[in-house]
């Protein structure tokens, strides 16, 4: 409680202070980061977090030309809604190019701060790209980006040890990782990612698809070649509509802006690089422009998946037949159960998309076919009964949006692959100056399989739920800004730990206060309610599963403020609840201290001590931190404990860059950390992260 009271003083005494300090010029890098910050603060998948942190990096390292971008390109800023971006394409049609950032200026209807939030991402450049492919060109604008990293716990678990006797990981406990990205800065794009897993055997052992690195990604993409808006040859994904029938499951969803990432930006074909093994194509996909306001996209992928496969029951003529019982998404193969199975699933699609648009609308049909090598089933219990069965699937969608002055509708419907309709549809709405509103309906029957979709929604799985979610965000004033969102849900069919139809409800207000350019504070309240399995009595004193409701509330309070030239600082103090029917109520706090130190431009240090204290799992806080470029850490924090970590970025020149972290977690009152082959002996976890970044 001391620690908590001194904490609190702290984080008092520094907000109070931090407005008589000197104003600092804006830094386009902290920009970025302040945006993931934003975004990823309360994710709870690292995997996903990592994937969308990478999006918005590689959109500032590409830096699109304002003047030539898609909407659906510029609405992946943060905080540029899609009906925006589209506002902002008819005025540059209308207008002509903008010759520079103060053209933004004279747009109706759009933020004061659209200037701030785009340049981080885009450049304006007056000239159109060549419509024609010359070697000479692309080499001449071509541009070399690699990365190399090494990151390796200090405190391993019993998964490493020599005793042969027992399950260890196959493998050394780093975590090795190297990216080589070429791109000319018209048409062309060369993609390979390198990554092996800590516990994963660093061997060339082709008939597991191991080339020395357990995961290869790549492509090589072509694009806006006249007609050709893009041809990728490897890896990609596809995103179309609201993510029925194709999406994302790393796409942006409820955060602390509620008006943007609920709607999905329809990107169509996307170039694939990342680290995430399990969902994305591989294989020749295209989408060419042939008329005004038509495009049509055409792809067919053949990869292979990691599958559980069993062999239950024998065939008609005594034959082992072999099926797919589960589809395990991690990616990890560092013991020989996970090894086994390793890519012993194939799975071959065709599919494409024919879109008609206008200046205020936008039609498009998608869908596809898929097979597998081996058919599914489940395991026969009642919450599996709407799992994907069989060997094949066909799915489909219509989707469209119109835009009418400052209303953007929105909307897909889908049928999906084993039959069932499913309907996500909205509308945004910018009602003056300082109001956005945003009315987003979805349902999405039990019945209803989609195997490459995901769109909005409260579940990973774009399955079993019905909701509508409200939000709101308004700008009273330059210096003050309120957002919020209320999101009501349904589960018609049972789900993990519901064995019957269940509810829920999830609510957020976040009010911001920015006094000057050099502090920015806001409070945060959050709230979910949802339904979960529990014991009820019967007279008979036998047990009959019920549900009762859980609820896990927070309050935040955090601060960045900027103190002189070199200095700035950051600071949160955040409290969370937990509360189960006849339960006892559990708490939790979290208070960390920021800095980062830049005395010179090629030196930068940054640094975090926090501290927390909570009774349980339930009452568990998240907080982002930041980690090396292209890597990303969210950890969740229970127990009681302290963590600290020091980073350092030495950039000797503008070609190359080095970076180094190092990081210590230690819990009070436990002789082991972690559980299973991770389980750790001693009250420790000490990490160590090195990064080389050339760039020519």
């Amino acid at each position: 409680m001391s620690a908590y009271l001194a904490g609190v003083g702290l984080f008092s005494l520094l907000t109070l202070l931090a407005p008589l300090v000197q104003a600092q010029t804006v830094d386009t890098t902290r920009t970025v980061e302040d945006a993931l910050q934003h975004l990823l603060d309360d994710r709870e998948d690292q995997g996903e977090a990592r994937e969308l942190a990478e999006q918005l990096l590689d959109l500032a390292a590409s830096s699109p030309n304002l003047n030539a971008a898609s909407p659906e390109t510029i609405a992946l800023a943060p905080g540029i809604a899609l009906h925006q971006a589209r506002r902002l394409v008819r005025h540059r049609d209308a207008h002509g190019p903008f010759d520079s950032w103060a053209a933004l200026d004279d747009i109706a209807g759009m933020p004061p701060d659209l200037r701030s939030r785009l340049q981080p991402y885009f450049t304006i450049r007056t000239h159109a790209p060549t419509q024609r492919f010359s070697v000479t060109d692309e080499l001449r604008t071509l541009s070399v980006d690699w990365i190399q990293r090494v990151t390796r716990r200090l405190d391993l678990g019993r998964g490493y040890s020599s005793d042969t006797t027992r399950t260890t990981y196959l493998g050394s406990a780093e975590r090795i990782y190297s990216r080589l990205r070429l791109r000319s800065q018209d048409h062309l794009q060369l993609h390979l990612t390198l990554d092996k897993d800590p516990g994963e055997p660093f061997r060339w052992h082709p008939a597991s698809s191991t080339y020395g690195f357990d995961h290869v990604a790549g492509h090589v993409a072509l694009r806006d070649l006249g007609s050709l808006r893009q041809l990728v040859l490897g890896d990609f994904t596809a995103e179309f509509g609201q993510g029925l029938t194709f999406g994302r499951s790393s796409a942006f969803g409820k955060g602390r802006d509620p008006i943007g990432p609920p709607v999905r930006s329809n990107r169509g074909v996307v170039p694939y690089g990342s680290t995430e093994e399990n969902q994305f194509l591989r294989g020749v996909a295209t989408t060419l422009a042939p008329f005004p306001g038509v495009a049509v996209s055409a792809f067919g992928s053949h990869r292979s998946l990691d599958a559980t496969v069993e062999t239950p029951e024998t065939g008609a003529d005594g034959a082992a037949e072999r099926v797919v019982t589960a589809r395990p998404l991690s990616g990890l193969h560092r013991t020989p159960s996970e090894l086994a199975r390793k890519h012993t699933l194939q799975e071959t699609l065709m599919g494409g998309a024919l879109e008609l648009s206008r200046d205020r609308w936008r039609l498009g049909l998608t869908g596809y076919h898929t097979r597998f090598s081996l058919p599914h089933v489940t395991n026969g219990a009642p919450r599996n009964r709407y799992r994907f069965t069989g060997r094949q699937a066909t799915m489909g969608s219509l989707y469209g949006n119109v835009l009418a002055n400052d209303w953007h509708l929105f909307g897909e419907v889908a049928r999906g692959a084993q039959g069932g309709w499913a309907g996500v549809g909205g509308v945004t709405a910018t009602l003056n100056d300082f109001t956005e509103v945003i009315v987003l309906a979805r349902h999405y029957p039990a019945r209803f399989i989609t195997l490459h979709g995901h769109a909005f929604g409260e579940q990973s799985r774009t399955q079993n739920e019905t909701g509508i979610y409200t939000g709101l965000r308004l700008r009273p004033h330059s210096s003050w800004s309120l957002s919020g969102y209320f999101d009501q849900f349904r589960f018609p069919w049972l789900r993990f730990r519901a064995p019957r139809p269940s509810t829920g409800r999830d609510a957020r207000l976040t009010i911001q206060y920015r006094p000057s350019p050099r502090l920015t504070t806001y409070t945060q309240f959050r709230s979910k309610t949802r339904e979960r399995q529990t014991a009820v009595p019967e007279e008979s004193l036998r047990q009959l599963d019920g549900l009762a409701s859980e609820t896990r509330q927070s309050a935040r309070l955090h601060a960045r403020y900027t103190l002189g030239s070199a200095l700035q600082l950051q600071s949160r103090l955040e409290m969370s609840r937990y509360h189960l029917r006849q339960q006892p109520r559990e708490y939790g706090w979290l208070l960390y201290q920021d800095l980062r130190w830049q005395p010179t431009s090629w030196l930068q240090l940054d640094g975090r001590l926090s501290f927390f204290d909570t009774d349980s799992f339930n009452t568990r806080i998240w907080a982002y931190e930041h980690d090396l470029l292209y890597a990303f850490a969210v950890p969740a924090f229970q127990g009681e404990g302290h963590r600290s970590y020091l980073m350092g970025r030495f950039q000797p020149t503008s070609s190359i860059t080095t970076q180094v972290k190092y990081g210590v977690t230690r819990w009070y009152d436990v002789s082991t950390v972690g559980s299973g082959l991770d389980e750790v002996d001693g009250n420790r976890i000490r990490e160590i992260r090195l990064q080389l970044r050339v760039r020519l």
